[in-house]
């Protein structure tokens, strides 16, 4: 990545554009020299976490399958620590529709915000998961209105792939 930035760079000088670099990690690998590396090239940083341990952990298992919530979790507070804004991204799918509220509830809680909802666009979205879809969307705007009432703003993005999904070909089911 060392390398990747410095060659864009160094392309771009010639030009002279704002440049801004995201990162999305798993979050796993993180240290304290790759969020110095962030932090000193300005490179703004999204950490996946799909919800609390059980969610998480069932959704991103190690390779010797146990679950990476407690990892994810403290690189998490370490990013937090050592960069100014850090983002969380969310990979929903049909089965864990039923908890997303509860997950969005669980990251606020836990002071995180921007919050990014992501559709798991090769899940199989059958007519019903797309109608549990709506209907956790309109949960989701309560519990915005609600919040926000209540004095606590926050940034939610979960417009984009909403959209894949409903263009997207239904699975037979």
């Amino acid at each position: 990545m060392h390398r990747l930035v410095g060659d864009i760079q160094e392309r771009n000088r010639e030009h002279g554009h704002p440049l801004v670099f995201h990162v999305t990690s798993n979050g796993t690998l993180l240290n304290e020299e790759i969020l110095a590396f962030l932090r000193q090239q300005r490179i703004e940083l999204c950490i996946s976490i799909d919800g609390p341990p059980k969610i998480h952990d069932r959704n991103r298992p190690f390779r010797n399958g146990r679950g990476s919530f407690d990892r994810v979790s403290a690189n998490l507070l370490l990013a937090r620590e050592h960069l100014q804004r850090v983002q969380v991204n969310v990979v929903y799918r049909p089965g864990t529709l039923p908890h997303l509220s509860d997950t969005v509830a669980f990251l606020l809680d836990a002071g995180l915000d921007p919050i990014n909802l992501n559709a798991d666009i090769k899940a199989c979205w059958d007519e019903k998961s797309v109608q549990a879809l709506h209907e956790v969307y309109w949960q989701l705007a309560e519990q915005f209105i609600a919040r926000y009432r209540a004095g606590h703003e926050y940034a939610l993005n979960m417009l984009d792939n909403r959209a894949l999904i409903s263009r997207a070909s239904l699975c037979a089911g």
